[in-house]
């Protein structure tokens, strides 16, 4: 009922906005000039992502959320209710979720969707699914590009030590009417998504010198960094306040205000390890954390099929007696910090890797893997 959804979304959106504001200084420019109907497309930055975005718009939108919100129970029960939310399952081809969005738009009704799919883990926007251009093509409607622009260094992915206060901001770059989208190919929509969506949080903090100010801001990055960066060794670093400590050689880094690690580009460590991935796969190097726990996910519920040892190499995922052929899974992602997600066969799984251990090598891996088929 879309009065209900509006009355929710009009209710809650002025409460929102100040939240933002004194959890993050949040500033926002209102949207105006706006289709009749439209697709919000955004980068995705951080969890508190759709209330950035619903800030700039007056008018109600449903917004494309994580199959694993369904399994909060009565938290999702009220977001079902109120804003009705679609679904999308990561790492699947979404049929369902493009289905939804379509029936939506059809109607005049907007959507917001955050066009990565994923959290950006470096700061770097991701380059959007190509099935993206044809989806607004297909939708008939305008396209409104939005972007974060802060966001990943107020409160990155993996950080588990709270949010920073810092500069973030959200706005629109740009408007296209459904008569210029028909007049595009999917290519050159696609084209103009990954152009007003591209952010490198890393290149913006250097540009404007804006400062992220935490309790205890290192705390997490061993989820993003699994490899020291002085003795190369793999799984032994641990973070603590504003250090990151490795166990092996002993050397200390420190996160500091303005996103650098004792000096050091973390998007520079990040690159590094995702070329190290590539020789790893190379040399059938296998992936492992001695604990981890695989769920089998189906009808908002999650039931325990295995625990133990989660390894992952070219040929095999395995965990504890769990057997999955790496090639048979056709793609990877990660929810939260530490969750990972595939489909195999009609089986849709998730992986829980032990903390202190990083889900994010596995990706790497997984997706060096993917491109070699």
């Amino acid at each position: 009922m879309s009065v209900k959804h509006k009355l929710f979304y009009k209710t809650f959106r002025i409460p929102v906005i100040w939240y933002l504001k004194l959890k993050f200084g949040y500033k926002y420019k209102k949207a105006k000039d706006l289709p009749e109907s439209y697709i919000v497309l955004s980068n995705h930055t951080t969890d508190f992502d759709p209330l950035f975005v619903a800030a700039s718009f007056k008018s109600q939108m449903y917004f494309v959320a994580s199959e694993h919100i369904t399994r909060w129970k009565k938290l999702y029960s009220f977001l079902k209710f109120g804003f009705d939310p679609i679904i999308r399952y990561k790492a699947t081809v979404a049929g369902s979720t493009v289905i939804q969005v379509l029936r939506k738009t059809k109607k005049g009704k907007n959507v917001c969707i955050f066009a990565e799919g994923v959290r950006s883990w470096d700061g770097v926007t991701a380059k959007i699914l190509p099935s993206t251009g044809q989806l607004v093509k297909r939708a008939g409607c305008g396209l409104v590009t939005y972007k974060i622009a802060g966001g990943y260094l107020a409160s990155p992915v993996w950080a588990t030590g709270g949010c920073r206060k810092g500069k973030v901001n959200g706005q629109i770059v740009a408007v296209y009417t459904k008569e210029q989208i028909a007049a595009m190919t999917d290519e050159e929509v696609n084209a103009v998504i990954n152009r007003d969506l591209y952010e490198n949080a890393e290149q913006r903090q250097k540009t404007e010198g804006s400062l992220y100010k935490g309790k205890s801001p290192a705390e997490g990055l061993e989820k993003l960094l699994y490899i020291c960066p002085s003795c190369g060794k793999y799984d032994c670093l641990i973070s603590k306040k504003d250090k990151l400590i490795c166990n092996a050689c002993g050397k200390e880094y420190v996160y500091e205000t303005n996103g650098a690690l004792s000096g050091n580009s973390i998007k520079a460590l990040a690159d590094r390890q995702l070329a190290q991935a590539e020789k790893d796969v190379s040399a059938d190097v296998v992936y492992s954390v001695p604990c981890a726990e695989i769920f089998s996910v189906e009808k908002k519920q999650s039931q325990k099929i295995g625990e133990g040892s989660f390894n992952l190499s070219a040929k095999e995922i395995r965990c504890g007696d769990i057997r999955i052929p790496t090639d048979e899974v056709g793609d990877m992602a990660i929810h939260g910090k530490n969750a990972l997600v595939f489909c195999h066969g009609s089986v849709y799984y998730e992986v829980l890797v032990a903390s202190p251990y990083s889900a994010y090598k596995f990706l790497l891996y997984y997706n060096e893997c993917n491109k070699r088929r």
